[in-house]
């Protein structure tokens, strides 16, 4: 298979997760803005704890960089911060890039 052809799958939301330190959370945003690589987020879960923000690797596989906070204040406080919206249960994210 060819590098720029990632697999095609009937997968409804199929992409690759990575754990971050929520205090990372800024440096990823500004990286990927750095090098010029559109993402969405960050996104909040409902019902769970974590940030997210999700973008493509150059072979367009679906990506995604979480930060879980482990208190459910700390967790709120960064939402309201950052202006996040929810995603997850029931919404589908469209990653920027396709």
């Amino acid at each position: 298979m060819a590098p720029g052809d990632p697999p095609k799958t009937d997968t409804r939301y199929l992409h690759f997760a990575f754990e971050i330190d929520p205090a990372d959370l800024d440096q990823v945003q500004e990286q990927l803005s750095r090098m010029g690589i559109p993402y969405d987020g960050p996104k909040a879960h409902g019902g769970g704890s974590g940030l997210s923000i999700y973008f493509n690797d150059p072979d367009g596989y679906q990506l995604e960089a979480t930060a879980k906070f482990p208190e459910k204040t700390v967790y709120e406080a960064e939402i309201a911060k950052r202006g996040a919206q929810f995603g997850g249960v029931g919404r589908s994210y469209e990653w920027k890039g396709n």
